[in-house]
């Protein structure tokens, strides 16, 4: 079941990456694009994952640092979104 589950997960983040890609490349297909997607991401998914943990660390820096500049630019802007 947790097997189930995790190819439940690729295959929505293969759909995600290609529908967002299809937007920075609109004449490419979406087929092309999701292919890609997948050829970027099975090798990364068997990759040992000693070797993976600078990137999570990396990971985790960026969005706590996305979170300042989002949480910082809210609080200085005078303009009120809507």
């Amino acid at each position: 079941l947790f097997s189930l589950e995790l190819i439940a997960i690729a295959v929505s983040l293969i759909i995600l990456i290609g529908d967002s890609l299809q937007i920075f490349f609109p004449n490419m297909s979406l087929d092309v694009l999701k292919v890609i997607a997948w050829v970027i991401l099975i090798p990364i998914g068997l990759i040992d994952l000693k070797y993976l943990s600078s990137f999570s660390f990396l990971g985790i820096l960026t969005t706590i640092v996305l979170a300042i500049i989002v949480i910082i630019d809210g609080f200085t802007r005078d303009e009120r979104p809507g």
